[in-house]
C-alpha cells in the first residue's frame, strides 16, 4: 500500500486511495456492526504509483481510443499529460506512445478509405 490519492472515481477532492497496488473509492463502504470501517466500491484500477505497470496495460485501450478520436478531433500534447495523473514520466511516455499508436491507426484508415 502507497501514499496514492486520487480523483478517480469522479469526486472534486481527492476521493481514491491505493489498498494492496489497487484504488479504491474512499467515498463508499461504511461501518460494520463491529465498527470497523471497509469499503466496498474498486479493486479493479491498479495505483499509477505502485502498480504503474499493470496501470498502463489497464489504460493503454483509452489511450490508443483518444488518440484515434485525436484525428478528428485534434488534442494537443498537453492533454495527454492529463491522461496521467502522476509525475512519473515513463507513465507519460508510454502513455503517449499508446495515444500515438492510436492517431496513427486513425490516419493509416483515413487514408485507406480515400
Amino acid at each position: 500500500m502507497c501514499d496514492y490519492q486520487g480523483y478517480e472515481f469522479g469526486a472534486h477532492y481527492p476521493d481514491s486511495v491505493c489498498i494492496d497496488g489497487y484504488l479504491w473509492d474512499a467515498d463508499s463502504g461504511g461501518s460494520d456492526e463491529n465498527g470497523e470501517t471497509y469499503l466496498d466500491s474498486g479493486g479493479v484500477l491498479p495505483c499509477p504509483e505502485c502498480n504503474s505497470k499493470s496501470y498502463v496495460r489497464y489504460m493503454a485501450e483509452d489511450w490508443n481510443e483518444s488518440g484515434f478520436c485525436s484525428y478528428e478531433h485534434p488534442f494537443t500534447t498537453k492533454m495527454i499529460k492529463n491522461h496521467v495523473p502522476t509525475n512519473q514520466k515513463h507513465l507519460r511516455r508510454q502513455a503517449r506512445r499508446h495515444w500515438f499508436k492510436g492517431r496513427r491507426e486513425a490516419i493509416k484508415e483515413a487514408k485507406m478509405e480515400g
